[in-house]
């Protein structure tokens, strides 16, 4: 037993002589310099932003220690588009959460169709990120969307476009409305429609639907039942229920963005590991994300075929 112990330690020794005479080895790993550069270009606002920093440690610091500021000010920041070009503008920030000051860069009074951008950061150093995205512009929901909900079981509410003949990367979201009556106060409220539910023991789970490439989506009419019949269980006691209408938002986004999205939503879990996480990045000369999103917003009604199911639930019906 005690041959074995020191033939382990023995090898152990040689290792680490063997790589500490590797003047290649470096215990910073991939922490190397460089930069990340993250923008997504938002349809909803004319005001954008940006932020640039270092994905490198300093000297002297322990990789997953510094707590240092990592932004970077002075960048150059031109957004080309149409032809035309446009510069964020940098900005010193106080962090709420710890009173820290970060930097970001900020673009006002730009807004977007169907077209490419491309952005292009220009660093003290001399280095250059670039990258480009695509603006889908606002979505056309087809007559089967706009029309009111009929209640059949049979049947789905179908969530479609007019000009999309090609899939694209989207999320929808769909909100009944109703208002929760006490007295004279009246309390605006809304609940998501889940696209379906999940049995894990004696827990009933909702599902909501993610992002994904698709040419359209159906809700089936038995999850809007199952998700107006569940308003009554988080509702106050002796109030009134009045069931108003529904709110379809969808997310579009470019498809580096959705990408990304996807990387980030199946790995970070809490427990992979960082080495095989892996990553994705369209940004030239760093790392990073520029992309473009959207949402797109319908308001949809109940036809009066659901009043009676709508009465036996115990709630009154606004149309």
């Amino acid at each position: 037993m005690k041959s074995i112990f020191i033939k382990k330690h023995a090898l152990i020794l040689l290792l680490l002589v063997i790589v500490g005479c590797d003047d290649g080895f470096s215990p910073k790993g991939s922490f190397e310099n460089g930069y990340s550069f993250f923008c997504i270009i938002n349809g909803n606002t004319s005001v954008q932003k940006a932020y640039v920093a270092k994905n490198y440690n300093p000297p002297n610091i322990v990789p997953g220690t510094f707590e240092g500021e990592k932004s970077i000010p002075n960048a150059k920041v031109s957004l080309f588009y149409n032809n035309s070009s446009f510069s964020f503008y940098d900005s010193t920030l106080l962090s709420e959460e710890d009173g820290r000051v970060y930097y970001s860069y900020f673009l006002e009074n730009f807004s977007v169709s169907e077209n490419q951008m491309t952005i292009v950061v220009e660093l003290d150093d001399g280095s250059v990120l670039s990258s480009n995205a695509m603006c889908t512009g606002n979505l056309r929901f087809s007559y089967d969307s706009q029309k009111n909900i009929v209640y059949n079981l049979k049947d789905a509410y179908r969530v479609a476009f007019y000009d999309k003949n090609d899939a694209f990367y989207f999320s929808p979201k769909l909100f009944i409305n109703y208002e929760e009556k006490i007295g004279n106060a009246v309390i605006n409220k809304r609940i998501e429609v889940p696209r379906r539910y999940l049995i894990n023991g004696n827990d009933v789970i909702p599902e909501y639907p993610d992002l994904a490439e698709r040419l359209d989506f159906y809700y089936p009419i038995l999850m809007i039942e199952n998700t107006l019949n569940s308003i009554k269980e988080s509702a106050l006691q002796n109030s009134i229920i009045v069931i108003n209408n529904l709110t379809l938002e969808v997310l579009e986004v470019s498809e580096p963005l959705a990408a990304y999205f996807e990387v980030n939503k199946t790995f970070n879990d809490g427990f992979t590991i960082k080495s095989q996480q892996p990553e994705y990045s369209n940004i030239n000369g760093g790392k990073g994300i520029f992309g473009y999103k959207y949402t797109s917003v319908l308001n949809v009604g109940l036809d009066k075929s659901w009043e009676n199911l709508i009465a036996d639930m115990g709630y009154l019906f606004l149309r």
